[in-house]
């Protein structure tokens, strides 16, 4: 905090500079490569031992494509290290809170980040930059973490310490690339935490920083852009499902409609998953309720997107019923269990309700993705394939639960074989309309999709 900000990004170029990396998950690890890549030497600190084991070995989440390559790349360089110890906190210039806020019963959950503030608090040295990444709710950066660190520490901040906050605008599958080029949002609690951390962020994007007056302006930012698309895609859901009723297919309505320059409906499907839209929400509904604001319409979009594997169930009991099955008894192939399309990351995927669904109605529920391991999906509970055709094999009926490009090059071609391998009469439900109906039909299916009326076929 001694420093200019001019001076600051210097050392940070000579490698002058140490900071700690707290939160080594799915943010957390890629952050770190970029901070080694622009020169700092980097520790990151995870209370998971299996974390640090895997980075300290050069690894990083197979999900992520290029992580690991960057992570081998700064460990063997020796920019890049983990440890389970907070002690390193205190040998740190500037600290990264990464550690993941989720939602439970509506609710937001911030213990992993309370906890990792105290723990900051009680190891950091004075004159040290702290910078908030963790997608959080209005108030948090200057309630509870300020107040956890100022307690922990005895240390006032910008008196003693800077504060900063920037959440990371990243999607899964891509996170590298989108920390390298996106715009940043940056916030501090004061003029001297805003220029530095502004400095040492522009560092690691091309698309440079946007510095905002306050963390609250900052941690609205965030929670509007994930509330703007959890909004747009229930309304493209409900649009779906009227279009179903009406015998019209939602996407010839969407690309028509799309072409007024004001009007952008979004893609409709099995449901919104990921680690952030189905959590962030929340954190807005929290302290709008806290403060007598009932935000009808984000709490209306969360209800309509999180009913959406129920309504692909009832597309499943109303295809087996025209088709003389009931789903008791039914063998229903999943085929993708990511949360979205062409990710190896099954968490937070609305495939998991609707095979408990499925379950629950007494089927027999077989997975397969040809993205995620299949050791993963076995460790969540999953019946998961090696292949399409073992999914398929004497199914009654199979579900596209994530649109991956690659089923949607190979399906259309595998079609008659899909269909010989599955018992008479076989349904398809195709969440996300990648196949044509037409052809679908005049192979022999039984066809249902979301978004797409089609009366009897």
């Amino acid at each position: 905090m001694d420093l200019s900000p001019s001076e600051v990004v210097e050392k940070i170029r000579a490698g002058e500079l140490r900071t700690c990396v707290v939160g080594l998950g799915r943010m957390g690890l890629p952050l770190a490569c970029v901070l080694a890549e622009v020169g700092f030497e980097v520790v990151g600190v995870d209370v998971d031992e299996n974390v640090v084991r895997l980075v300290n070995s050069g690894r990083g989440l197979d999900d992520e494509p290029s992580l690991s390559k960057e992570v081998e790349k700064w460990v063997e360089s020796g920019r890049l290290r983990a440890s389970t110890s907070f002690s390193e906190v205190g040998e740190s210039d500037v600290i990264f809170i990464v550690v993941p806020t989720k939602a439970f019963n509506a609710k937001p959950d911030y213990s992993a980040l309370y906890n990792a503030s105290i723990s900051v608090g009680r190891h950091m040295r004075k004159g040290a930059l702290v910078i908030l990444c963790s997608t959080v709710g209005p108030l948090v950066t200057e309630g509870l973490v300020k107040d956890a660190i100022e307690n922990a520490s005895g240390l006032r901040v910008e008196a003693d310490f800077g504060l900063a906050y920037s959440p990371i605008r990243a999607s899964a599958g891509r996170v590298m690339r989108d920390l390298r080029s996106y715009p940043r949002v940056v916030a501090g609690l004061g003029l001297k935490s805003l220029e530095l951390a502004s400095a040492i962020i522009g560092l690691t994007t091309s698309g440079g920083v946007i510095k905002v007056s306050s963390p609250r302006v900052a941690e609205v930012v965030k929670l509007a852009e994930n509330v703007y698309r959890d909004v747009n895609i229930a309304l493209a859901n409900e649009l779906a499902l009227i279009c179903e009723k009406l015998g019209i297919d939602y996407d010839e309505v969407a690309r028509a409609a799309n072409t007024q320059p004001f009007c952008h409906l979004h893609v409709p499907g099995l449901g919104v998953g990921g680690h952030c839209i189905p959590h962030n929400p929340y954190f807005l509904i929290d302290y709008a309720l806290s403060v007598d604001v009932r935000p009808s319409l984000i709490i209306t979009a969360r209800l309509v997107n999180d009913s959406m594997p129920k309504h692909t169930l009832k597309l499943i009991i109303d295809g087996l019923g025209e088709c003389g099955k009931r789903v008791r008894g039914s063998a229903v192939a999943v085929l993708g269990a990511a949360f979205k399309a062409d990710s190896a990351d099954p968490r937070y995927s609305p495939a998991e309700p609707l095979c408990n669904d499925l379950k629950a109605l007494g089927a027999e529920v077989r997975v397969y993705d040809p993205l995620v391991p299949i050791n993963l999906l076995k460790s969540l509970g999953y019946d998961a394939k090696e292949s399409l055709e073992e999914a398929v094999e004497n199914a009654d009926c199979a579900v596209i639960a994530t649109p991956h490009t690659l089923f949607k090059e190979e399906l259309s071609k595998l079609l008659r074989d899909v269909h010989d391998y599955m018992r008479k009469p076989a349904l398809i439900v195709d969440c996300w309309r990648i196949l044509n109906p037409k052809e679908v039909a005049s192979i022999g299916f039984k066809y249902k999709a979301v978004g797409r009326g089609l009366g009897d076929n």
